[in-house]
């Protein structure tokens, strides 16, 4: 006798549990139906939902066009975040980085070369041209000076005189010339120059900077620790970021919630329930703990069916979540549960 009025009991809350939300009357109606004693409280609201994680699940894309090389997960693998996903193929993009490589370290040699300024050899040449110099326009000048004499004397014509008088002229003009050139090999780099270089240094690594952003994109990794739920690509496929395309779903198992949705006319209800639990038919007679975390702060339109064809369609619900505890982590995401709620 007990074990029928236990399975009709049962019966009676199973009827309630996706027909919306049912408040303590309509249950303590099938309670005493039963006409036998109440074994267990009854909640004074029971209202449908849906199994979620709480955290939405991540759809992942890439950012760079190219063939997927490498796909690396399969659905239901768990992946840990930083974990690389995929692979595609960018060799235009790692040619062009190391173009700009190159163009910076032609630039830093330049700079490098300009602070230095000539090498050794040059100056040593300088001073030697110096004293090359020197040593002609002594020459030049003793020739002028003897020049100048005879032509006193009128011993020489004058224009063996004014030969003479240029060359010496000459070669003091190749002095000046000489020391300019060593001043020019031992000075420090002209500002102007150094602001140039400097700027191209500058300009290389930003573009090496933006190749490298590019080129990381390339390279597809989990942002979150989670179960793939789904996958939409294979390996060798072409992947264009101008035609963003989902290559897998991450959602994280672990925490789950669900969403149920309230009557309008029984928000109070809610609000004064001190337990909450959860149920389903895929689990007959388990009850999985939970907490309300959230209640929306507008009302909207039912958006989960039970099926039954006497349900109302046009009443405004309220979205209540309620979180499960880690018992509750073999509910499948969607699954179709019954939210109770308890003083």
């Amino acid at each position: 006798m007990r074990r029928n009025t236990y399975l009709a009991l049962l019966a009676a809350m199973a009827g309630m549990l996706f027909t919306g939300c049912r408040t303590n009357g309509d249950v303590r109606q099938n309670v005493e139906a039963a006409s036998a004693p109440v074994v267990k409280e009854a909640p004074v609201l029971a209202c449908p939902g849906r199994v979620e994680t709480r955290e939405d699940p991540l759809d992942i894309g890439v950012g760079a066009s190219g063939v997927l090389l490498r796909f690396a997960v399969r659905q239901n693998d768990h992946v840990a975040a930083g974990q690389v996903l995929a692979q595609v193929d960018c060799a235009d993009l790692t040619a062009e980085l190391a173009q700009y490589e190159s163009e910076q370290q032609v630039s830093i040699r330049t700079k490098e070369r300009l602070v230095v300024g000539g090498r050794p050899e040059d100056r040593a040449a300088a001073m030697a041209k110096i004293r090359s110099a020197e040593a002609t326009l002594v020459e030049r000048r003793a020739w002028y000076e003897r020049m100048k004499g005879l032509a006193a004397k009128d011993v020489v014509a004058k224009s063996e005189f004014d030969r003479a008088e240029r060359e010496w002229r000459v070669a003091e003009a190749d002095l000046e010339s000489a020391r300019q050139q060593s001043r020019s090999a031992a000075a420090e780099p002209l500002r102007e120059d150094l602001a140039k270089v400097d700027a191209e240094i500058r300009a290389a690594g930003d573009r090496i900077a933006a190749a490298k952003a590019r080129l990381t994109k390339c390279t597809v990794t989990s942002p979150i620790s989670g179960t793939v739920l789904r996958t939409f690509v294979t390996a060798g496929e072409y992947l264009s970021s101008a035609y963003p395309k989902i290559m897998l779903t991450v959602a994280d198992l672990t925490r789950l919630r669900v969403r149920a949705e309230v009557d309008e006319q029984d928000i109070g209800k809610v609000r004064t329930a001190r337990r909450v639990s959860v149920v389903s038919d895929a689990w007959p007679g388990k009850e999985f703990p939970a907490t309300i975390s959230y209640e929306a702060p507008v009302m909207g339109r039912r958006r989960t069916r039970t099926g039954d064809p006497a349900e109302k369609s046009d009443r405004d619900m309220l979205d209540v979540l309620v979180n499960l505890d880690h018992a509750a982590k073999d509910l499948p995401l969607g699954l179709r549960v019954t939210v109770q709620f308890r003083r």
